[in-house]
C-alpha cells in the first residue's frame, strides 16, 4: 500500500536538490515518465496519510509501552 518501488526510490534520492530534467537524464527516462512516477508517489502519500489518520486512535494498542517506560 505505502511501499515505494525501486524506481520511485531512485527518483526521490536523485531529485533531492536537482532539477527534474537533470534527474530524468541521469536515470535514462523522459521528464513525462518522471512526472508519472511523482504522481504515483503523491497518490501513495495521500493513501498513507489517510491510513495513519485512521489508525492514530489505536496507537496505544498497536505500540504498547514496555515495562519501565
Amino acid at each position: 500500500m505505502c511501499d515505494l518501488t525501486s524506481a520511485e526510490e531512485k527518483i526521490l534520492v536523485n531529485l533531492a536538490g536537482a532539477e527534474k530534467g537533470l534527474v530524468a537524464t541521469r536515470l535514462g527516462i523522459s521528464v513525462s515518465t518522471l512526472d508519472v512516477h511523482l504522481a504515483r508517489i503523491r497518490k501513495k502519500r495521500a493513501k498513507c496519510k489517510k491510513f495513519l489518520k485512521q489508525t492514530d486512535q489505536y496507537k496505544s494498542i498497536i505500540y504498547p509501552k514496555r515495562k519501565g517506560e
